[in-house]
């Protein structure tokens, strides 16, 4: 993690004096990463690099080594995450100021509040630059102003034929929805939409996820899940709210339980 650019790393070693040798490669001078890079001083992450496996094409049975990625954020005035952009080709040397990576949308991702903090929009890319989830978040308003906080649609307008590769190797995508309407003012829209919610708040009901209802313990904790194709959970907490047990009807494996010592 890098926070200020060229001052996040200091030698003190002689062992460490030439930059080829030092452990963290510097991000410049020079290159898209130091053109992207932007120093900050208030806590919040400026960039990252990781050798995680290749984001959503690992392939467990093929043994493939991570690559080397850098992603650099920024915020808005609020110090809210605005955007992100991801940055390969560290070269053989350990530097990145001879990098130029040409691909701008390279894991992008960006994001849009409302004036309550809320997410109204968030739109990714995958490696290649192909948009692959454009997200829009759908809350109440009463006069033409937000009512609650409460998330009642997420829509994925992304084309559908650009949805994200490999689920299969575990990468997960948001199915394409298209522009479902929604009516925000409307009197019914915690029974008309995705994401129903009981008198306290609480969700109650997800109808994209197939769970049909969601109750809670007076501490906030979820006791009993019942999903649309008949599968109930059932939960048990003792008095510290750590979780005692989990049931399972009709029960797919031997009942697992927790005790304390």
């Amino acid at each position: 993690m890098g926070y200020y650019g060229v001052e996040d790393y200091k030698a003190i070693g002689p062992e460490w004096s030439t930059i080829d040798a030092r452990p963290f490669a510097p991000i410049g001078p020079g290159g898209t990463l130091n053109d992207e890079h932007r120093p900050l001083y208030n806590g919040n992450i400026a960039h990252t690099v990781n050798s995680l496996q290749p984001f959503g094409l690992w392939n467990s049975g093929n043994g493939a080594q991570g690559q080397v990625l850098a992603q650099v954020y920024r915020y808005d005035q609020l110090n809210r995450l605005k955007q992100a952009r991801g940055v390969e080709g560290l070269a053989t040397n350990n530097r990145w100021q001879t990098v130029t990576d040409t691909e701008p949308d390279r894991y992008r991702s960006t994001y849009t509040y409302d004036a309550n903090g809320n997410i109204t929009a968030a739109e990714r890319w995958d490696r290649d630059g192909n948009p692959y989830d454009d997200f829009s978040y759908k809350y109440a308003e009463r006069g033409g102003k937000l009512h609650s906080n409460r998330l009642y649609q997420l829509n994925d307008l992304a084309d559908a034929t650009n949805t994200f590769v490999n689920e299969a190797t575990g990468a997960k995508d948001i199915a394409y929805t298209g522009d479902v309407p929604f009516v925000a003012n409307s009197p019914d829209v915690n029974d008309d939409y995705n994401y129903r919610y009981d008198p306290l708040g609480n969700l109650a009901k997800d109808i994209r996820e197939g769970i049909d209802t969601i109750l809670w313990t007076v501490a906030g904790k979820v006791k009993f899940v019942e999903k649309t194709d008949g599968t109930e959970l059932t939960f048990a907490y003792g008095a510290d709210g750590q979780r005692l047990w989990k049931e399972v009807s009709p029960p797919v494996m031997d009942d697992t339980g927790y005790r304390g010592v």
